[in-house]
C-alpha cells in the first residue's frame, strides 16, 4: 500500500483580512457535510436546477467557487475539514477500509475545541466513517448513527437533537448527509427524468447490480455505456435535489423555532465521484477533479455575499468557521511540514500548495 499525495492544481495566494461576521459572531454553529457530491451537480456550477436551496445561501453568503478536498474519499476528507490540516499534517491518513483504524486519541477536531469553548455539541451521521469506526462520537456531546440512512432521516433526526442543544449555551449541530453516495435511489418522485431513456441491462436501485456495473464497464460497447452515463447523471442530480429539498426543509423548521438568527450555517461536500472518466464508477480511486473537486459556503446573520475565486481547501473550513465564531482560526493548527495546516479564506500565504492525500495501490494521481 502507498501512500499518494498529489499537488491539486496551484497555489493559494493571499487575499483579505480573515472573515468575521459584520454585526458580531454568531453564537451557534449549523455544520452540514454532504457526501459525494460533484460540485458539478450544484446548479451553481452546472446551470442546471438540481440546488435551489443551496444556490439561494451561496448566493448571499460566502461561497468558495475554486475549493477541493483534501481527499477523494469520506474519512480522509473529513479529518480534513474538521482538524483544520490535510492527513499528512494531522499525523493520521485512513486507510482506506484495509484497517478500519479510529482517529488518533490527541487529534483535535473542530467539535472537541468548541466543547472546550462552552459549546454543546452533537452529531446525527449517516456514515460509519463519520461515525464509529472513526471514533468521532467522543467529540461530541450528543451522537446518532444510522448507516446510508437516506436524507430525511437525517433531517428527521437533527430536528429531534436539537433540543437537547439548543438553551443558554451555544451549541454547534453537525449532520452528515449521506446521499448522493451511491446507490444512486432517490424516492421515485425525483426520478422522472429516467423515464424517457430506454432501460439498461442492470437496476441501479440494488447494490449487487451497481457492483456488477462496476466490474463489466469496460466490456460494453459505447452505446450502452452512453446511454448508462445518462441514468447515473438523472439519478444523482435527483439525489442532490433530494438532499437540497431536505435541507429546505431542515431551515424552514429551525426558522419558526427562530434557532438560525443567531447561527452561522456551513455546508460542504466531502468529495466527488468518477461516474466512469477515470475507469471507475465510484470514488476513492484517483485524485483527479472529479473526485476532489467539492462545494463549500458560509451562511449566517452578518455574512455578507461574496464569491472567493482563489484557491482553498477543505483544511481551511475549520478556521474560517471559528474565525465566523469569534475564536482563533488557528487554534486547531498542527506543525507545519508540507504547508497543509488550513487557514481562515483570504489569510493563505501565496506559496501554500494543495494537497490531496489518500492510501493507494498501484492508482493514479493529478498533479
Amino acid at each position: 500500500m502507498t501512500l499518494l499525495i498529489a499537488l491539486l492544481g496551484c497555489t493559494i495566494p493571499s487575499g483579505s483580512t480573515a472573515r468575521s461576521a459584520a454585526s458580531g459572531p454568531p453564537s451557534n454553529l449549523l455544520f452540514i457535510s454532504i457526501d459525494t457530491m460533484r460540485r458539478d451537480h450544484m446548479g451553481r456550477y452546472s446551470g442546471g436546477t438540481e440546488s435551489p436551496f443551496m444556490d439561494e445561501l451561496a448566493a448571499g453568503g460566502l461561497v468558495l467557487d475554486d475549493h477541493k478536498g483534501c481527499s477523494n474519499w469520506t474519512y480522509g476528507a473529513m479529518v480534513c475539514a474538521l482538524s483544520g490540516a490535510d492527513g499528512v499534517d494531522a499525523g493520521f491518513v485512513p486507510t482506506g477500509g484495509r484497517g478500519d483504524e479510529a482517529m488518533p486519541s490527541d487529534l483535535e477536531l473542530l467539535p472537541g475545541l468548541l466543547r472546550s469553548e462552552g459549546f454543546l455539541t452533537g452529531l446525527y451521521t449517516t456514515n460509519k466513517y463519520v461515525g464509529t469506526i472513526a471514533g468521532i462520537e467522543r467529540y461530541y456531546d450528543y451522537f446518532e448513527q444510522e448507516p446510508a440512512g437516506e436524507a430525511r432521516a437525517v433531517t428527521d433526526g437533527g430536528l429531534a437533537m436539537l433540543p437537547r442543544l439548543t438553551g443558554a449555551r451555544r451549541w454547534m449541530l453537525h449532520l452528515h448527509y449521506y446521499d448522493p453516495h451511491s446507490i444512486y435511489s432517490p424516492p421515485p418522485s425525483y426520478l422522472g427524468d429516467l423515464d424517457a431513456l430506454a432501460p439498461i441491462p442492470y437496476d441501479l436501485d440494488t447494490t449487487e447490480d451497481t457492483q456488477r456495473l462496476d466490474r463489466e464497464w469496460d466490456r460494453l460497447d459505447g452505446e450502452l455505456q452512453a446511454l448508462i452515463l445518462e441514468h447515473l447523471d438523472v439519478r444523482s442530480r435527483g439525489s442532490v435535489r433530494y438532499v437540497d429539498d431536505e435541507l429546505a426543509r431542515l431551515f424552514g423548521a429551525m426558522e419558526v423555532r427562530g434557532l438560525l438568527d443567531d447561527t452561522l450555517v456551513v455546508i460542504f461536500s466531502d468529495h466527488g465521484e468518477q461516474f466512469f472518466k477515470y475507469g471507475s464508477l465510484e470514488h476513492g480511486k484517483t485524485l483527479h477533479g472529479v473526485e476532489v473537486d467539492a462545494v463549500a459556503l458560509f451562511s449566517g446573520p452578518g455574512i455578507g455575499s461574496e464569491a472567493w475565486g482563489e484557491p482553498t481547501t477543505h483544511a481551511d473550513i475549520a478556521p474560517t468557521t471559528l474565525g465566523f465564531l469569534g475564536l482563533d482560526p488557528q487554534a486547531l493548527s498542527p506543525a507545519v511540514d508540507l504547508g497543509g495546516a488550513g487557514v481562515a479564506v483570504g489569510e493563505a500565504e501565496p506559496d501554500r500548495p494543495r494537497f490531496g492525500v489518500q492510501y493507494a495501490a498501484n492508482q493514479s494521481t493529478q498533479q
